[in-house]
């Protein structure tokens, strides 16, 4: 049967209430990943010995709203392939900024080390690894299922890191000098969730995607304040944080003794990371 043909069946079996450019592209995507042709096999109807029939279990997934990523088993994050499924966040391009941030204030350093609190699939700790392989590198994040995860991402990417289980909000940080603290913490209101596509609110953790109405600071600042003790003096913390509440978790910062703090945008021009220095 031709790809063309199978593509546009598929499409038409993808019934979600998505817009028709989202289902095109997820489509594409699967059929790429299941049947080994590129866009423009597909696109130019390449024959193929397989049949529709063969899409009837992830098509029935992508119609109950889960993940692509999480029905392949994969994400892209930083032009690397990294294993995903439901213990762990699905890497957003967003984040890809913040590995950047990072990247461009440490680049000219020699050496150093590094922490990054929530590692989830382990995509920030193991692009630093590689953009920056003069560095140690140290991830954590509170749920053993994502620590596995990350280990194993780690490993098929051939870095060295240092993961460790721990709770920031309960355990301290005991760590050796650090020269850069990266977050991506949980960040969205509970009140917001109806903000979020219904695909991540029934399959992404909530663990990682959410906090209490009423302290909307909890992880910024209690990473802030636990990294200050173990940051160098001039060092680096950077976090992800709500588009709401830039100025907010700016002043957690300030609040926290860091100096040269500053509010970064993402693409959209939106508030999207904050990072300040300890003082000399």
């Amino acid at each position: 049967m031709r790809c063309n043909e199978i593509y546009q069946q598929l499409v038409s079996a993808f019934t979600l209430d998505v817009s028709v450019s989202e289902k095109r592209a997820t489509i594409l995507w699967l059929m790429q990943d299941k049947l080994g042709v590129s866009e423009a096999e597909i696109l130019a109807g390449k024959e193929l010995k397989t049949s529709p029939v063969e899409f009837v279990n992830e098509i029935q997934r992508l119609n109950r709203e889960e993940p692509l990523q999480y029905i392949l088993g994969k994400a892209e994050f930083y032009g690397r392939e990294f294993e995903v499924n439901p213990s762990v966040l699905i890497p957003r391009p967003e984040t890809e900024l913040l590995v950047q941030h990072v990247i461009d204030q440490m680049r000219k350093s020699t050496m150093g080390t590094l922490l990054d609190v929530g590692t989830g699939s382990g995509c920030i700790a193991i692009i630093l690894a590689l953009e920056l392989p003069t560095f140690k590198i140290i991830a954590t994040d509170v749920s053993s299922s994502a620590v596995e995860l990350a280990k194993r991402n780690a490993n098929s990417m051939g870095v060295e890191i240092q993961f460790m289980l721990h709770d920031i909000l309960k355990d301290e940080l005991q760590m050796p000098l650090l020269d850069v603290v990266v977050s991506n913490p949980p960040y969205i209101l509970k009140k917001e969730a109806g903000t979020l596509k219904r695909n991540v609110l029934a399959h992404e953790p909530g663990l990682a995607l959410f906090v209490p109405d009423d302290d909307p600071f909890i992880f910024h600042r209690t990473i802030a304040e636990k990294a200050k003790k173990s940051l160098k003096s001039g060092g680096l913390i950077i976090m992800e944080i709500n588009e709401n509440f830039g100025d907010g978790t700016a002043a957690v910062l300030q609040a926290s003794g860091y100096s040269d703090v500053k509010t970064l945008k993402d693409l959209d021009n939106k508030d999207r990371f904050v990072s300040g220095r300890t003082s000399g």
